[in-house]
């Protein structure tokens, strides 16, 4: 172990036991819709899992090896899976600024400022699934540049295996995502190279696997049945009920375009039949046990595919007003993570913690995203060095150039930072800054990088000049 990770390590510590005395708590809240009732994990753990459809199952799983243990851990458990968590992408952080031949000192600087600000305390601090996914990216970064250095078999199954488990922990990783990482590989790599294309097919034939149950069960070819449901968001959620029942009166539309996405299913009982069981609790359950709907009921999926025709009707009819909400949501991508929840004065989960590090918060999002433009702050910078990167980037593989290994990982930053955000833009219009947190390492190495190279440049121009 280096010094710098052993320094990192040292201020995780003292930082967390800091904070711990200080009251800070993890938030773990089974009332949010991805869970399952409780009841369920603890005693019909293995069907309730398999029977999974609505959300990825990842979630649901680990917080079934946590009933495992007494109640009076659970807590600790929750709290200390997610500081091991949190070390590791700091760990992981440091190592790709490392890579890129960023100095120890503004490496340091960088990762503890990092691990400071109130959108990554938030979230060390929620249990969801927003952190590990960031936390796996940084993970999948560093094993590619490991796959890359060993080019075996073995060292690109390791790297492909933590892209499937991305896939299981959040939805916007779906297959699409990782043909779009082995295309990326092969392209930087500039040859077909079959053991990569083999380490991919073994991890994603697991992937695979769970789209294939899905389809043979619920009639659909994915890991989330609610992609309707997604999509109506940045949809049909747009129009006012007058359109609503204009629409609805002239056939052009369903009547459930004026039901919520986080109503039961109950709503629905005059558009789908609720009454039929199919004797397994976890699809049948209107309702789970603390009174929260059951969004994993078996209807969902027929409901969800109800949804996507109105959808698809909606981006017939009015194709410039998506066009705007994608455009508008782009923006939204930028502003403050830590405001990203649609109550955030009255419902956030962040409420606790906002009265510790309040302050910290305020003077955070006033520099990082007030000027030069309101709300998107500093990032406005970035997305003129976004736009630079592509550019660049289109241009080397147009020409058919080589790229180094630093290329190659500011390729696949690039791209995923890309990707999460068009992709989060194109199918819904709220909560896209939580989204943006799981690459937000990626942009401030990208930034890091770009600074310290323009830095480089300056001086050897200034030197230069003297001469």
């Amino acid at each position: 172990m280096n010094n710098l990770s052993k320094k990192i390590i040292v201020f995780f510590l003292i930082s967390r036991v800091i904070m711990v005395l200080s009251g800070f708590r993890i938030l773990v809240d089974y009332e949010y819709m991805h869970f399952h009732d409780v009841n369920l994990l603890q005693n019909d753990f293995w069907e309730s899992i398999f029977y999974t459809h609505s959300f990825t199952p990842w979630i649901n799983m680990f917080t079934g090896f946590v009933f495992l243990f007494p109640e009076s851990l659970h807590p600790f458990i929750y709290q200390a899976s997610f500081y091991g968590l949190s070390i590791t992408a700091l760990l992981m952080f440091s190592k790709l600024l490392k890579r890129l031949h960023i100095s120890d000192k503004v490496a340091l600087g960088v990762v503890v400022f990092f691990s400071l600000t109130p959108p990554y305390i938030y979230f060390e601090h929620f249990y969801i699934y927003t952190f590990p996914a960031m936390v796996i990216l940084l993970i999948a970064a560093e094993y590619l540049m490991k796959a890359i250095d060993k080019d075996s078999f073995k060292s690109w199954l390791i790297f492909f295996a933590w892209c499937v488990l991305l896939s299981f922990v959040r939805t916007t990783f779906h297959l699409v995502w990782l043909i779009a990482i082995l295309g990326g590989v092969l392209l930087i790599q500039k040859k077909v190279n079959y053991k990569t294309i083999y380490a991919f097919l073994v991890p994603t034939a697991v992937l695979l696997l769970w789209y294939l149950k899905n389809l043979v069960i619920f009639g659909f070819f994915g890991i989330s049945s609610w992609a309707g449901f997604n999509l109506s968001y940045i949809t049909v959620r747009q129009l006012d009920n007058e359109e609503k029942t204009t629409l609805i009166n002239e056939g052009i539309m369903s009547p459930i375009i004026k039901i919520s996405v986080h109503n039961s299913v109950e709503a629905y009982s005059e558009y789908v039949d609720i009454e039929g069981k199919t004797g397994i609790e976890v699809l049948d359950a209107i309702k789970r046990s603390n009174g929260q709907p059951n969004y994993n009921h078996k209807k969902f999926t027929e409901l969800s595919k109800l949804k996507m025709k109105d959808n698809i009707t909606y981006l017939k009819l009015y194709p410039k007003e998506y066009a705007f909400s994608v455009m508008r949501g782009f923006l939204k991508f930028f502003r403050a993570t830590s405001k990203w929840h649609p109550h955030d004065e009255a419902a956030s989960p962040h409420l606790a913690l906002r009265k510790k590090i309040g302050s910290w918060e305020k003077i955070y999002n006033t520099i990082f995203h007030s000027l030069p433009i309101k709300r998107i702050g500093l990032y406005s910078f970035f997305i003129l060095l976004f736009t630079w990167i592509l550019i660049r980037y289109l241009i080397k593989i147009f020409k058919w150039k080589s790229f180094s290994n630093n290329e190659k990982l500011i390729a696949f930053m690039f791209m995923n930072v890309f990707f999460v955000s068009i992709f989060s833009c194109l199918i819904i219009t709220s909560e896209l800054s939580r989204y943006r947190f799981m690459v937000e390492p990626f942009i401030w190495i990208l930034s890091v990088v770009y600074i310290s190279k323009g830095i480089k440049w300056y001086r050897e121009r200034k030197i230069e000049v003297n001469k």
